[in-house]
């Protein structure tokens, strides 16, 4: 009986930068983010050539690598990683390479699932919105990416609003799948983001990193929709620059003695509060026109 042919994977590392590569396995290839208007040109793979968003980088970040992907991989396994992070098996390990997941684990794992993806944790600092989702009505991403789902894709929307009054996401924009999967995933999430991003155009233009920000939340969103046709498994995110493994350290140990969860909390209440000042001083934080 003829062997199997091995799946053919390929995990997209968006860097802006250069730096020293450690390389996980030939599936992991680095992809210069922004190369349209990049001063220098890095010996990496560019997310200019082919179909591409490149020019769009200051507003969609990491997400114009996840497009090229999308538009450009021949690949059965397609996904996208950051230079500093990575799925693995570990929050925290002396020995980053032996952590970060393998090229023939990637593939064992998708002969059981079809989306890999970043643990679903608790809202860190900088992704925390509000407590038990009050305020929600004031919140920028929540706002517009409503309005977008509303006009696009009405279907997600409960879904949408379980994940945005819910406590967990998967964070980072890190997604590693069956090309199908993946494919199908990208049309949907782009069809969302565009659609933002011509409301927010509406309405003065897009702030920097904006879409990359608000559209972090909506692999959540895509996987809470179809969680009764998909198999995903989350796996922690390693760091692999020593200031990060620091603070990845520390975060693990503050979430083991439950004092993470209460800055989050804390922390989302100060920002409930920060904008229902704003309002009552008639300083209203997005523009007030109707929505739904």
């Amino acid at each position: 009986m003829p062997r199997r042919k091995p799946l053919k994977a390929t995990v997209l590392v968006a860097a802006h930068k250069a730096f020293k590569y450690e390389s996980f396995g030939d599936s992991y290839q680095v992809i210069q983010v922004g190369s349209a208007g990049a001063k220098t040109r890095l010996p990496y793979l560019h997310d200019d050539v082919g179909e591409n968003i490149s020019a769009k980088n200051n507003t969609y970040c990491e997400l114009t690598a996840l497009y090229w992907g999308w538009k450009n991989l021949d690949s059965d396994i397609k996904g996208l990683c950051h230079y500093r992070r990575y799925l693995a098996h570990h929050w925290f390990a002396v020995n980053q390479k032996k952590n970060v997941l393998t090229d023939e684990e990637l593939r064992q794992y998708l002969q059981k699932y079809d989306l890999l993806v970043s643990k679903p944790g608790y809202r860190t600092l900088e992704l925390s919105w509000y407590p038990m989702g009050c305020g929600l009505e004031h919140d920028r991403p929540y706002v517009y990416t409503k309005r977008a789902i509303c006009n696009i894709c009405p279907e997600y929307l409960p879904a949408f609003e379980r994940v945005y009054h819910g406590r967990f996401i998967c964070p980072l924009n890190i997604v590693i799948g069956k090309s199908n999967v993946f494919d199908d995933y990208c049309s949907w999430l782009f069809s969302v983001a565009q659609e933002i991003e011509r409301l927010l155009d509406e309405d003065g233009g897009v702030p920097p990193r904006e879409i990359g920000f608000i559209t972090e939340r909506l692999l959540s969103v895509y996987i809470e929709k179809n969680k009764d046709s998909l198999k995903v498994k989350g796996f922690p995110v390693a760091q692999i620059d020593k200031t990060s493994q620091k603070g990845n350290l520390i975060k693990v140990c503050m979430e083991r003695v439950g004092l993470y969860k209460v800055m989050v909390f804390i922390r989302g209440w100060m920002t409930f509060l920060k904008y229902y000042v704003q309002l009552l001083l008639g300083k209203p934080v997005i523009n007030s026109k109707e929505y739904v």
